[in-house]
This record gives structure tokens, C-alpha cells and sequence, in this order.
């Protein structure tokens, strides 16, 4: 695991669950029941994706980085710095040796959630 990542900020991620909804319809959602894996990640801003319509609120867009062993998906949940965070690409994998391979995601913070 990489210095960045073994120090970094304190992070919590809800693992995944398929339900079906009323119409029969298998969805994946974030599994709120389940034990959330707490871990450590390296996070870097990516700027803010301005809403072109006047009114709206700016999307906080960041990119963490964390180690090999988190199951992610893209429809994980994420908490961190008090606020929730939607996973919107990734995961990538990077990294080529154990101890230096980590996880690559791009989260957006959820509107209202502001820490």
C-alpha cells in the first residue's frame, strides 16, 4: 500500500445488493444494512462540474484513491469528510506490484450533503 493511501483521510464505503422492485425489475443499490468497510484513501480534487442553468448548485467532484482490497462498484456509497458521495467512474485499477497497486474512483458529492 502506498504512503498516500496508508496516511490518508478516513473513508467509509457500503457494499452493493441486488433488490427487485414492484415491477419485477432486478436493481443495484447500495446495501445500508450491511457492515460498511472503513479504510483510509488518498483524495485529490477534480473540480466542480458547473450546472449551466442559473440556480443550481455547484457538483463537487473529487478522485480517490484507495487500496486494493475495498470492493467497489459503480453503484457503491461512499462517506467522507461528513458528507455522502456517489461513485460516477470507475473503479480502475492501477498499479502492477502488491504493494503499490490501489484502486482509482471519481465520486461526486450528493446535492444537500454539504459537511
Amino acid at each position: 500500500m502506498s504512503y498516500q493511501i496508508s496516511h490518508g483521510q478516513p473513508v467509509t464505503v457500503w457494499p452493493i445488493k441486488q433488490i427487485t422492485d414492484t415491477r419485477g425489475n432486478v436493481q443495484t443499490v447500495p446495501d445500508l444494512d450491511a457492515e460498511p468497510k472503513r479504510t483510509r484513501a488518498h483524495v485529490q480534487p477534480a473540480g466542480a462540474e458547473r450546472v449551466n442553468v442559473v440556480g443550481q448548485l455547484d457538483a463537487v467532484l473529487v478522485v480517490m484513491h484507495l487500496d486494493q482490497t475495498v470492493v467497489i462498484d459503480a453503484w457503491s456509497l461512499i462517506e467522507y469528510n461528513g458528507a455522502m458521495w456517489d461513485v460516477i467512474a470507475g473503479p480502475q485499477e492501477h498499479g502492477s506490484v502488491r504493494h503499490t497497486r490501489y484502486i482509482e474512483i471519481t465520486c461526486r458529492q450528493r446535492q444537500g450533503d454539504a459537511p
